[in-house]
């Protein structure tokens, strides 16, 4: 490096072990010495906007990404007064979606937990462009707001796929009076739709 005249900036450089919960905590470096420097061992870093932890967990990233998006939402939601529908939309894509989108391909394999979460961020983006409630209520019957999703894999979550079957049912069938007669009427209307 000092041949080609460069310096190691040690306050932006950081260490990152990689391994199991096991052998990182086994562990006892917390600093390593780099030509005449120090740099400090971190549990996770940045990169390009991925956050990655030691364990590959995508769990740092996900809160992270989740954390920004909730803050821009909330600096929607406080003009969503003097928006249009439209700009609202292109709003939510600008700050919302393009970061949910931004690398997701690190995302493949996380857990269900963490895509819950990812999946609740689409879902307050939704709300807020609709400017409704989780439950909608339209013409007497309990209309459910479909997430939006841009992927294969989030058009088959339980979150969208219900709803969008549920907002299928005739109204007559959503405002069945007791379980037993809704599941009686959802039968009935599934030997006939057949």
């Amino acid at each position: 490096m000092s041949a080609s005249r460069l310096r190691l900036n040690s306050s932006k450089t950081q260490v990152l072990w990689l391994g199991s919960r096991h052998n990182i905590n086994r562990l006892i470096v917390h600093d390593v010495p780099v030509l005449s420097s120090t740099v400090v061992v971190v549990g996770s870093a940045s990169d390009l906007g991925v956050v990655t932890d030691s364990w590959l967990s995508m769990a740092d990233h996900v809160a992270s990404v989740c954390r920004s998006a909730y803050y821009h939402l909330r600096q929607i939601r406080a003009t969503l007064q003097s928006l249009s529908r439209d700009t609202a939309k292109t709003l939510v894509q600008a700050f919302i979606s393009s970061r949910l989108d931004h690398c997701n391909l690190v995302l493949y394999g996380i857990t269900d937990n963490l895509l819950q979460q990812l999946q609740s961020v689409q879902n307050a983006a939704t709300r807020l462009i609709t400017r409704t409630g989780r439950l909608e209520h339209k013409s007497g019957a309990i209309t459910c707001v479909i997430p939006w999703s841009r992927t294969r894999l989030g058009d088959r979550l339980f979150d969208v796929t219900g709803p969008r079957l549920w907002n299928k049912l005739p109204a007559s069938l959503r405002l069945s009076d007791s379980l037993c007669q809704f599941r009686r009427q959802l039968k009935t209307f599934l030997f006939v739709k057949d």
